[in-house]
């Protein structure tokens, strides 16, 4: 797997979320969002995962933010369409979303950050 220097613990993840909460009230804040990638990063990535490259991950993130919400009044719209339709948009937007990050993290990155060990 990758090496950015430490990860941060389970437990320092949870108590840095917990205290960003508490001091961010509105969880659907720019601010809020960005420092939540950040400690995602340093929980998944590592701590020193360079500052270019997060900032590639801040941009990628919101593109794809953009993009869940057409999606998702996209599938408002269309909410009388079968289940089936709704598993298919749920595909695309996951391998949309994959392959937008792609573009910043390798393989091995990739997987720290969206695989559990």
């Amino acid at each position: 797997m990758s090496f950015h220097g430490r990860k941060l613990t389970q437990e320092e993840y949870e108590y840095f979320i917990t205290k960003l909460i508490e001091e961010h009230g509105d969880i659907n804040s720019e601010v809020f969002v960005r420092k939540e990638l950040e400690l995602t990063i340093d929980y998944r990535l590592g701590v020193d995962f360079p500052k270019d490259r997060r900032e590639a991950l801040w941009l990628v993130h919101q593109k794809i933010e953009k993009k869940r919400k057409r999606m998702l009044v996209r599938s408002l719209i269309v909410n009388l369409l079968p289940h089936l339709m709704g598993h298919h948009i749920a595909s695309r937007f996951i391998n949309y979303m994959l392959k937008e990050y792609s573009h910043v993290l390798s393989n091995d990155e990739m997987k720290d950050l969206f695989i559990d060990k």
